[in-house]
């Protein structure tokens, strides 16, 4: 994580006011959430990403033995090759 995330990162999800701050908060929060999921569960990124002046943004989906339990996307800003802003934004179940 260190190679990607800045260590005063800041993780925004939609179900909370306060940022996740720091690298090791925001891998005991993946390491939480990915707990809650079944033990195949995945992320695969839809298309490719794309992104301009320091934004970055991709299309995903969470799947379970081939099944789409969710989708989403991730919006990401990056400062001096490093991220230092991410924001997840889960679509509505249909």
């Amino acid at each position: 994580m260190n190679r990607v995330y800045h260590e005063r990162v800041r993780l925004y999800e939609p179900d909370r006011e306060e940022a996740i701050e720091g690298i090791g908060a925001i891998a005991a929060t993946v390491t939480k959430v990915m707990g809650g999921f079944p033990e195949d569960f995945r992320f695969v990124v839809q298309g490719s990403p794309s992104g301009h002046h320091g934004i970055g943004v991709a299309r995903w989906h969470g799947e379970s033995q081939g099944k789409v339990l969710l989708t989403g996307s991730d919006a990401i800003k990056v400062e001096n090759g490093l991220i230092v802003e991410q924001y997840i934004f889960i679509d509505p179940a249909p």
